[in-house]
């Protein structure tokens, strides 16, 4: 698993700023998960996982592509996905 280490300015690594897992978030999984967790305990540790990726982000300064419509030509970002429950492998 590859690690998210010091970014250049203005440059962030492919994948980035699209990942709605980083390794450091995994590990966290890894430290909190139990065989016996319900349904209800796992979806309660959303919150901390976003609020994870949030400052992950802001401090690697990792922001979303911005993208252009064909249309109109409005520029703008896309809404961030929230980070949900399923299955990952490996993890």
């Amino acid at each position: 698993m590859r690690s998210v280490g010091p970014i250049e300015e203005g440059k962030v690594p492919a994948g980035d700023a699209q990942r709605a897992w980083f390794p450091e978030m995994i590990e966290r999984l890894r430290e909190l998960w139990r065989p016996d967790l319900t349904w209800d305990e796992v979806i309660a540790l959303l919150p901390r996982f976003e609020e994870q990726r949030l400052r992950i982000k802001e401090e690697h300064n990792i922001r979303t592509a911005v993208f252009t419509c064909k249309t109109c030509g409005a520029h703008g970002q896309p809404q961030v996905m929230p980070v949900s429950v399923r299955c990952r492998k490996g993890i």
